[in-house]
């Protein structure tokens, strides 16, 4: 028994200097065969799959834009809305037949909105001014128009207001608003689109007539 001793020894140094020789090869293949590919004009298999490496990275990397999209808790809600935008829908309160009331009370027909919301494009081939808004649904509009009507109560440093008789006779309440910042441009014939500030509101009671901006006090 103690014969065979030698020849184990020496049979487990062969195997680990294969080990280490085949270690050696691989290292080499790995690192030359670019060299090889342009040398012999071949393509060597890829003793690694760098498209399935390729490919987790990516997976990563799409993970982290998952991460990096989504929303922040510390966030203020809406932080993205547009200039005149409400936070939540629009609250109407149906009085059937198509009219409705907001909620500072004013009341519109479905008329009377279509007529305001010709105010939300331009109108080019108008015969004079064309008061258009910056926002353009309905809800919007009628958010902006609300916080307009807020400011002849809370604020009428901010207004001016002249009363006017219609044509079949009843009292119109007739303001101007400066909304202290743009609500939309001048458009029709005026062709340099200038901002406006303020906002036209003519009211028959609580009824809109019409809503528009304007650049004039």
């Amino acid at each position: 028994m103690n014969d065979n001793h030698p020849v184990q020894r020496q049979w487990l140094t062969w195997r680990k200097i294969v080990c280490v020789l085949g270690l050696l090869l691989l290292a080499a293949y790995i690192a030359g065969r670019p060299a090889l590919e342009k040398m012999f004009g071949v393509k060597l298999p890829a003793l690694i799959n760098n498209q399935q490496v390729a490919d987790n990275d990516d997976d990563d990397k799409n993970a982290a834009d998952d991460n990096d999209n989504q929303p922040n808790a510390k966030a203020k809600p809406n932080s993205q809305k547009q200039p005149g935008e409400s936070a939540t829908k629009f609250a109407r309160i149906s009085l059937g037949n198509g009219k409705f009331k907001t909620p500072q009370g004013l009341l519109y027909s479905r008329a009377r909105l279509d007529h305001v919301m010709r105010h939300a494009k331009n109108d080019p081939n108008r015969d004079g001014p064309h008061g258009v808004f910056d926002v353009k649904s309905e809800d919007q509009v009628l958010a902006l128009i609300d916080r307009a009507y807020a400011k002849t109560k809370s604020n009428p440093k901010t207004i001016t207001h002249s009363r006017e008789r219609a044509k079949h006779g009843a009292m119109r309440d007739v303001y101007s608003i400066n909304m202290k910042k743009r609500i939309g441009w001048v458009g029709g014939e005026i062709r340099s689109k200038p901002p406006c500030n303020y906002l036209k509101l003519v009211l028959e009671n609580k009824n809109v007539i019409t809503a528009y901006p304007t650049n004039r006090r």
